[in-house]
């Protein structure tokens, strides 16, 4: 038995598509009987859309997501008044505990790994930027955001450190470990604000930890995580092939509430002196790995075969596009992404025209549907990306 890790490799890209403002019918449910109440206009899509990145984010434009994927080779929960470290591996045996068939700590597995960390740049904010920090966390216990905080300290290239603490900490479920049938996954989320523009420009290293509460009482109810550092490169302000811009993707915002996919300056423009993007290249599939491996290349059935690579479709069109404009016009429709359809990831991309703009998929020209190991074959070592963990 072995707990389950998200370790998401890094790499960027593109292609091109037109946006129809025309009414069409979308992402139906297979038992859809009411057609005219699933038809939107692209105009309604991406009114829907914004709305939901408002409520997730705030006002926002996506920044610059930064790739951690770190463990934390720390932990410690309070009991009695005594602070004891947990193993990070522990014993390598056939039995799975819970917090209830074991008086031994020890043997909970469990595993906090910081994803990501994303600098937000808030609008109207007199060149500010928020931080989103994104974790997984496999564990035999429920995670709760109740008495929960964290701890963001941001430390300039030759500044003084600003620590900001947050109780507004959000866990979502994402599903089940199939390597060990006690433990399920989480997504925990949290966003500190606000830093100035200014502390991105030359670099500096954000350093992060959780005190999560839970419904383990041999853990005393709370597990605590030691720091994670990870440094900014502040030259990819100017370096957008460097850099993955974020794609806001929203679950249940299309036409019978199939996910979309929006640009990252959809909501207000990005500081000044940000080198722009053209596009976005993005690409989803569902986890099927039946080791519950979240990596993007490792989505392999029990049977041997890939699960299908996909492209949206535009709003308001009927074509495929692997890439959408970073400024809200266009959207995705990620047709499959229906609610209760299960686990996905949702990788992404850079694209500047002439620079890193690989347009081509294995040579096949970019509005040719997708199919396994098909689409996005170009995804390699020469570029960067990142890829969201979602559950519908």
């Amino acid at each position: 038995m072995k707990t389950t890790t998200l370790k998401i490799t890094s790499l960027i890209l593109l292609a091109m598509a037109t946006l129809f403002t025309i009414t069409w019918t979308g992402c139906k449910k297979e038992d859809l009987t009411n057609t005219a109440n699933n038809q939107l206009t692209a105009k309604q899509i991406q009114q829907n859309a914004i709305a939901a990145i408002k409520a997730k984010y705030g006002n926002v434009s996506g920044g610059e997501v930064i790739n951690v994927n770190k463990v934390a080779n720390s932990l410690t929960y309070s009991n009695q008044g005594n602070t004891t470290t947990i193993p990070t591996t522990p014993p390598n045996d056939d039995v799975c505990y819970n917090c209830n068939n074991t008086n031994n700590p020890n043997n909970i597995k469990q595993t906090y790994t910081l994803a990501s960390i994303t600098r937000l740049y808030e609008c109207e904010s007199n060149g500010g930027s928020s931080l989103l920090v994104t974790w997984t966390v496999n564990a035999p216990y429920l995670p709760t955001n109740i008495n929960s905080s964290a701890t963001v300290t941001f430390t300039p290239n030759g500044g003084s450190p600003t620590t900001t603490t947050t109780n507004n900490i959000s866990v979502q479920l994402i599903g089940n470990d199939p390597d060990c049938d006690e433990n399920k996954i989480y997504q925990v989320t949290y966003t500190t604000q606000y830093y100035a523009n200014s502390y991105f420009d030359n670099g500096g290293v954000i350093t992060t930890s959780m005190s999560l509460y839970n419904n383990c009482a041999l853990l005393g109810n709370v597990v605590n995580t030691g720091t994670i550092s990870t440094t900014i490169v502040g030259k990819n302000f100017k370096a957008p092939c460097n850099r993955i811009d974020k794609v806001f993707v929203n679950p249940n915002t299309g036409p019978s509430n199939c996910a979309t996919a929006i640009g990252c300056y959809t909501l207000c423009t990005p500081p000044a002196g940000l080198v722009l993007i053209d596009k976005h290249q993005i690409e989803y599939r569902k986890i099927v790995n039946p080791n519950g491996n979240l990596l993007w290349d490792n989505q392999v059935n029990s049977g041997g075969s890939p699960s299908p690579i996909y492209w949206g479709k535009l709003a308001g069109s009927s074509s495929l596009s692997p890439t959408i404009t970073p400024n809200g016009i266009q959207i995705l429709n990620l047709e499959q992404m229906l609610p209760g359809s299960g686990n996905w990831l949702v990788r992404y991309r850079n694209v500047l025209t002439n620079t890193c703009d690989v347009i081509f998929n294995n040579g096949v020209p970019p509005n040719t549907p997708p199919g396994p190991f098909q689409a996005g074959a170009n995804w390699g070592q020469n570029s960067y990306w990142t890829a969201e963990l979602w559950s519908l």
